[in-house]
């Protein structure tokens, strides 16, 4: 996971050498984590300068996916929902996270985001904007259970 979220950021600024990285993911200011052994990065820093790089729109779908109940796989709509925006800016979002190795789309209209990922999105997101999140919570509760585990605030079923 570390490398492809490596690879994304190389492939995404191209001009960025590998030492620059390295030296960046190393400064303890720069990211909500610091380094753990020696001068080896954690995932966490990994997480955090990959969050950095993300546009305003695709940070608030990174949140909204940390604060998503389900298991990881979520779809397009209920990105949507979650962000409070419509379907074809959460794709735009959805397009950024995938570029950048954040997320995986195997299904058109789905993503499926690794656990830990998610976990340092919801802690971004316990510290970026609280509010926000329990907005989101808010806004993506669904109003009765649906059979396909669907996350919406319609309460329609989602599809899989």
């Amino acid at each position: 996971m570390a490398l492809c979220l490596i690879g994304g950021m190389l492939a995404e600024q191209p001009r960025l050498s590998v030492a620059e990285l390295l030296e960046e993911l190393a400064d303890q200011e720069a990211g909500l984590t610091s380094v753990a052994v020696g001068d080896e990065p954690t995932l966490g820093s990994l997480f955090d300068a990959t969050y950095a790089r993300l546009s305003p729109l695709a940070r608030n779908a990174y949140r909204v996916l940390g604060a998503h109940p389900g298991t990881g796989d979520v779809s397009v709509a209920a990105l949507a929902a979650g962000m409070g925006v419509g379907e074809a800016r959460a794709r735009g979002a959805a397009r950024e996270l995938v570029s950048l190795r954040v997320a995986e789309d195997p299904v058109a209209g789905r993503l499926v985001v690794h656990n830990l990922l998610r976990g340092h999105a919801a802690r971004i997101g316990e510290v970026v904007d609280r509010a926000e999140r329990d907005a989101v919570r808010r806004r993506g509760t669904p109003r009765r259970p649906t059979r396909a585990g669907g996350w919406n605030a319609s309460g329609r079923t989602c599809a899989r």
